[in-house]
């Protein structure tokens, strides 16, 4: 391959790379030569240490955390990495917004809980395993005090 074809094929842009290996990454994709090697770089960004309220259940530190649960997740240093073709089996080429929103997704990031609502801080007799049934599923809120059809409230008022 001549350096004039090594220019006509050249790809710049946000991208999804997959990795055999099953590995995925996310970030802005370009190709370099190197004599008459081929390469893909990524360049994946950063994620900055931010708070966040969770939206849905999850386990984190050991324990259950309900929907409303505040958190702190820890910052990640972008990094560089350099793939051979032969290496990648799909490119996924997208916007800027649709890849930082994979990094988001794909990235391992340390996890620090802050707060997390009341209706799971007085844990109930049975423990961890009480606290996740107190707690409804769909709105994250103590079951006793929801009103939606799943926690039993028929609409039917006593008589």
């Amino acid at each position: 391959m001549t350096n004039e074809q090594a220019q006509e094929n050249k790809f710049e842009g946000w991208a999804i790379l997959e990795i055999f290996g099953h590995q995925r990454y996310a970030g802005f994709v370009s190709t370099q030569v190197f004599g008459t090697a081929a390469m893909f770089r990524i360049d994946v960004p950063a994620l900055e240490e931010r708070e966040e309220i969770l939206k849905r259940p999850q386990y984190g530190g050991g324990q259950y955390l309900p929907p409303g649960t505040k958190v702190k997740l820890g910052g990640v240093q972008g990094y560089t990495k350099l793939f051979g073709v032969g290496a990648i089996y799909a490119m996924t080429p997208c916007t800027e917004a649709a890849a930082l929103k994979a990094v988001e997704a794909m990235q391992e990031r340390p996890m620090m809980v802050i707060d997390i609502p009341d209706a799971t801080r007085a844990l109930p007799e049975g423990g961890q395993a009480a606290a996740i049934d107190a707690v409804c599923p769909a709105t994250g809120i103590a079951r006793e005090e929801c009103e939606c059809p799943a926690c039993g409230d028929d609409g039917e008022e006593e008589r």
